[in-house]
């Protein structure tokens, strides 16, 4: 070896000894001296495929949620399953899941209130001229868990006791007792309510379609919600103009069963409307209004808000399967 090779030979034995103690050093501030680093979590997937195991959390980081709200849950029970068809994905945050039951359900499955029934308009068409008397109004929602779904309004009017007939409905509709809602959450569940609120419905439709939070929905005064349709501009009891209403032929949000004498008008949402008898309905031609606790032509549809570890697994038939 000659004086060139030998110069060469130490030059990267220094440079290699170099290498070590950063490595050394580096490795001991990390508290990682005798294992390779970990390799980086690979990046959020922008499509959930066919056999991903996925969370909550993952699936409210997709950014197009057409193929993910609306799509069928299965593999969900309850002790009232018998009384819903099949049950829908209709939003996710970064904790929960929640489902809507993909039908309206009638007398036999919708739950008493602490001791009155609802009343039976025609066959699922129900409404609540009984029950609300079972109930003291605002006082009774003590849950932050469902403040937080009628968050715009406990914010602001939380701390005020509101006794109107359709906070008392509201009662009704988000009582989550074991005889009452409590009926619709099975082992899977966190708790399971009437139907959606107007903030839970506007997030799932923004969502679902990209609107820009085109639709919002304030509480105006102590008595409930307006909503707007033009992102928070002009706010009003009912959507009039036909371009804002929601897409008919979406049944996650319009039950295919349109109105008829025997099947509901509209949907109740467990949200009060801006006046003291009023709750706010989705109605089946896909806008939103004002519909008094005593309309007979209006159906219930429960939501049921998944616990937090609930993993769901995207099927070949392009439904979720519960893990």
């Amino acid at each position: 070896m000659n004086e060139y090779e030998n110069a060469d030979k130490k030059q990267q034995d220094i440079i290699d000894d170099i290498n070590d103690y950063n490595k050394e050093e580096i490795g001991d501030v990390l508290g990682n001296t005798d294992s390779e680093p970990e390799d980086p979590k690979p990046p959020q997937k922008d499509v959930i495929e066919v056999g991903d195991i996925v969370t909550a959390e993952d699936i409210s980081k997709v950014e197009d949620k057409n193929d993910i709200y609306g799509e069928i849950v299965e593999g969900y029970d309850c002790e009232n399953n018998k009384g819903v068809r099949s049950w829908k994905l209709l939003y996710a945050d970064s904790e929960n899941v929640y489902l809507i039951a993909s039908n309206y359900i009638d007398i036999r499955y919708c739950p008493n209130g602490k001791n009155s029934t609802p009343i039976d308009g025609y066959s699922n068409n129900l409404y609540m001229e009984n029950v609300i008397k079972d109930y003291n109004g605002s006082s009774d929602i003590t849950d932050e868990r469902l403040k937080k779904l009628n968050e715009d309004y406990f914010n602001k009017y939380g701390s005020e006791n509101s006794t109107y007939k359709n906070m008392k409905a509201v009662a009704y509709m988000l009582d989550t007792s074991e005889n009452v809602w409590g009926k619709f959450a099975g082992e899977k569940a966190e708790y399971a309510i009437g139907g959606p609120t107007i903030e839970l419905l506007f997030k799932s439709y923004n969502e679902k379609y990209k609107t820009n939070n085109k639709y919002q929905a304030e509480a105006k005064n102590r008595n409930g919600y307006l909503v707007s349709a033009d992102g928070g501009k002009n706010y009003t009891g009912m959507m009039e103009n036909k371009e804002d209403f929601f897409n008919v032929s979406d049944e996650l949000y319009i039950v295919g069963e349109y109105y008829s004498v025997y099947n509901p008008f509209s949907l109740w949402i467990a949200s009060p409307a801006c006046f003291d008898s009023f709750l706010c309905a989705l109605l089946y031609d896909g806008s939103i209004s004002s519909l008094e606790y005593t309309f007979y032509s209006t159906g219930f549809r429960p939501v049921v808000c998944l616990k937090s570890d609930v993993q769901l697994e995207k099927l070949e038939n392009g439904n979720f399967l519960i893990k």
